[in-house]
């Protein structure tokens, strides 16, 4: 339920959300979550459940760009888009760390009670809500609806997608390398199992890992001094290809340091990717385009995760990985192709980057 509305739901909201003040969208989403965390700790049938997973993908949906469309654009005002990597890797850092510190004290708070959790969610969300009447929205063009919305929304995918190479290149890069680090999300619990992990430390591992995401985000950013980010870009995703075939290869819990390499990828790509895409989008149209991103991102995910989830299932975990690298390595080749003929991958020095599209 939650999969399906969040693909159907991505491009509107955010398309909204160019429409919109950032300000009054992130209000909307602090309130779906608040209001989220009420039904799923007290809802009485499963029906309800139901309807609090479509409100989740609202305010998933709702959240999922337009705070960095906000961060980038209040840069803008301020004269300071040079510092948005710098900024950029900031934010995700701290939202990383801030999973790690969670991962455990949601862990200790939940050997006591299930509903104690939630009940810090209830209170932390409502505090997210106060926050968010403190924002200050920067001025920005906005768009002017000169024809019926759905034309206009789609006219915007079909440009993101397919006229502008640059933007269309980088969407698929970005889906492929992102679906490289989710897969191991997913496997990671089997593969632990398999390798005979104590459950006791499935947690702590997860923390680990969601802290190691924010040390390569901050990372990122030194890296840029010494390898150009076209050059980064291209191999991120055989990093990821490298780790599966490792795990794959030794089927043992003291290789299991491998997962680093997705937590690496998973925080480059945050910084490096989002840098370059916000360089070539205006800010009039950034969220929705940055929605596509996304979307582009669910629809590989809804395709072949099944897929993988299968080949894991009938054959194993081990014969699982193997799939996942076979999959991975076709899926780069194809994005290497759009990278190649968008002439982002023709050389290994850094893109001039062309006027943004709102600037034409």
């Amino acid at each position: 339920i939650f999969a399906w509305a969040v693909v159907l739901l991505e491009v509107p909201t955010w398309y909204l959300g160019d429409i919109l003040t950032r300000k009054q969208w992130l209000i909307i989403w602090a309130i779906c979550k608040l209001l989220w965390w009420l039904l799923y700790r007290y809802a009485p049938w499963f029906r309800v459940l139901a309807w609090a997973e479509i409100l989740l993908a609202i305010w998933f949906t709702f959240v999922s760009g337009t705070d960095i469309a906000l961060l980038y654009d209040s840069l803008l005002a301020l004269g300071k888009e040079e510092q948005s990597q710098k900024i950029q890797w900031y934010n995700s850092a701290a939202g990383n760390i801030g999973e790690w510190i969670a991962a455990f004290i949601g862990g200790w708070i939940a050997a006591y009670s299930l509903d104690r959790p939630i009940a810090l969610q209830i209170v932390l969300s409502l505090i997210a809500l106060l926050l968010t009447f403190f924002l200050v929205e920067p001025p920005r063009e906005k768009y002017q609806l000169t024809e019926t919305w759905p034309r206009q929304l789609l006219w915007l995918v079909r440009y993101a997608l397919f006229t502008h190479s640059k933007i269309s290149a980088l969407i698929i890069a970005s889906a492929v390398i992102w679906l490289s680090t989710m897969f191991w999300v997913w496997i990671a619990q089997p593969y632990r199992s398999q390798v005979n992990i104590p459950l006791a430390w499935f947690g702590i591992l997860r923390g680990i890992g969601n802290l190691s995401v924010g040390i390569f985000s901050l990372l990122a950013h030194h890296l840029e001094r010494y390898i150009a980010k076209e050059h980064i870009l291209i191999w991120l995703l055989p990093v990821s290809i490298f780790g599966y075939l490792l795990l794959w290869s030794f089927m043992v819990g003291r290789i299991l340091p491998c997962m680093f390499f997705f937590y690496a990828v998973r925080g480059v790509k945050s910084v490096v990717l989002q840098d370059m895409l916000n360089k070539l989008i205006s800010s009039k149209e950034r969220a929705t385009i940055l929605s596509v991103d996304s979307l582009a991102f669910r629809a590989l995910f809804m395709i072949f995760w099944p897929l993988a989830g299968l080949a894991i299932d009938h054959f194993g975990v081990s014969n699982g990985l193997l799939s996942i690298a076979c999959l991975l390595t076709g899926l780069r080749l194809v994005s290497l192709i759009f990278l190649r003929k968008s002439g982002i991958a023709k050389t290994w020095e850094h893109i001039n980057y062309p006027t943004p599209i709102g600037e034409l």
